[in-house]
């Protein structure tokens, strides 16, 4: 059966590299946060960026990918469970591909403009802007609250069976 093949490659996809890169994110998290790499914004941010995709994996273990991993689907459980999911996966999609954003205008702007902008070397404004960025996502994002769930009856196999989907 086709569907059973496909539900085995997603299980296998997800149990097996999600955890290595899990494990190889805080491998990283442990070189970046060493004080060689403190001297300069790229440690701190490559610590965020490890950060952030560690909670991206672990969300695509247990929130995104719930069917596969805990046998239970989270995100059509109830209409909260929807919207809130819906939103945060992109929220935390986007806030992953910003960080490199936010890496490469910082290596730019350091090698670019060296010693000629004072306030990129300030580690705390720098967060500031990051957690500026994110509420920013968080309120273009907010667009997926109006994500609700749908119950359909469906004919299959000569059998009526109630479905779920976001909508």
């Amino acid at each position: 059966d086709l569907n059973s093949l496909s539900v085995s490659i997603g299980y296998y996809i997800v149990i097996i590299p999600v955890p290595i890169g899990i494990g190889l994110l805080c491998f990283s998290l442990f070189v970046f946060r060493r004080p060689s790499l403190n001297k300069t914004n790229m440690g701190f941010l490559y610590t965020f960026q490890c950060v952030v995709d560690i909670i991206l994996l672990f969300s695509i273990l247990f929130l995104f990918r719930s069917n596969t991993t805990l046998r239970v689907n989270l995100s059509t459980m109830n209409d909260f469970s929807c919207r809130f999911l819906t939103l945060f996966r992109r929220f935390i999609l986007h806030l992953s591909s910003w960080m490199t954003v936010f890496i490469t205008a910082d290596r730019f702007l350091n090698v670019h403009y060296r010693g000629q902008i004072a306030w990129i070397k300030s580690k705390v404004k720098l967060t500031f802007v990051i957690i500026l960025s994110a509420i920013l996502l968080v309120v273009l994002n907010l667009v997926n609250l109006f994500y609700y769930l749908e119950e359909r009856r469906v004919l299959q196999n000569h059998n009526n069976t109630n479905n779920s989907i976001l909508t």
